[in-house]
């Protein structure tokens, strides 16, 4: 799978793994955080927010068969975020219809309601006010009642609202289609171990995820081929050529050159000099030449 948009050159995705971004100007982090929005809500702005989605072949994808889903981690209280209540009130509206003794309850409260109705009157003599009986919509009576989130009556820290989150809008993929997890800030709202602990739990959803970030932790958690540290001219950092280098001088194990890759890469990325050693700052810099 390929990806293009606006702010970047196209790139391909790890399918069923996790590909992250990190941005050097905040304008083009906003703009593909907008072209997501824009994507998630089927709406289009190509000529400023293009976002495109390809094949091997560079043909565009029928969204109609993806599911996407943002995950804005810069939100404190992600069970605010409108498309998860909506997700929260579309399932309980299903467990209205789908259990005969919750349906049933619902039953009797429409009579109820019915009945209460019927008395409410204000009758004059020049004048009658009385409400018009209709049916009773479950969607708009769940929007009207609070629900709260909780494991054994304690409140979720954000890994597991997080991960409820995902559960419930994976849940309303009554279709089944394949789902495209967009990760916005993961780092946010988490302390260090939490972070490795996240990063642990997205690979096993074995589902396509896009990460924007401007986090080292979450970046060593993504082979060094799906990380794309983009420039502000719109090119990308070229690590496969780093780690290539570092092949040529430096006699390693594999793994060993694509962690280095990885740090060397952010580092001169981020101009995190301090964090260098003296060694391989030359060995950056000569790489330029």
């Amino acid at each position: 799978m390929i990806l293009k948009t606006n702010t970047h050159q196209a790139v391909s995705l790890e399918e069923k793994g996790i590909t992250t971004f990190m941005f050097e100007e905040g304008k083009q982090a906003r703009d593909f955080i907008r072209s997501i929005d824009l994507l998630i809500k089927k709406k289009k702005e190509m000529n400023e927010h293009a976002f495109y989605l390809m094949d091997d072949e560079f043909q565009d994808l029928n969204y109609k068969n993806l599911y996407p889903v943002m995950m804005d981690c810069g939100k404190l209280d992600l069970a605010d975020d409108k498309s998860f209540k909506d997700n929260t009130i579309s399932m309980f509206e299903n467990m209205v219809f789908e259990h005969d003794e919750v349906n049933e309850i619902f039953h009797q409260l429409q009579v109820s309601i019915d009945n209460l109705v019927n008395k409410l009157e204000v009758a004059k003599t020049h004048y009658t006010i009385e409400f018009q009986s209709e049916t009773f919509d479950v969607k708009k009576m769940l929007k009207l009642l609070k629900y709260d989130i909780h494991r054994n009556g304690s409140a979720l820290n954000h890994l597991e609202l997080r991960e409820c989150f995902f559960d419930i809008m994976k849940q309303m993929n009554v279709d089944k289609k394949e789902i495209i997890l967009f990760i916005i800030y993961p780092e946010n709202h988490m302390g260090v171990k939490e972070i490795e602990k996240f990063m642990k739990w997205l690979k096993k959803l074995n589902v396509t995820i896009i990460i924007l970030t401007n986090d080292y932790r979450v970046i060593k958690n993504t082979k060094y081929n799906y990380v794309n540290l983009v420039k502000h001219n719109k090119d990308i950092y070229n690590i496969i050529d780093l780690s290539n280098e570092l092949r040529l001088f430096l006699d390693i194990g594999e793994s060993v050159i694509e962690t280095l890759s990885l740090q060397l890469s952010y580092f001169d990325f981020t101009e995190t000099e301090l964090m260098i050693s003296d060694k391989y700052s030359k060995f950056i810099n000569s790489s330029k030449l």
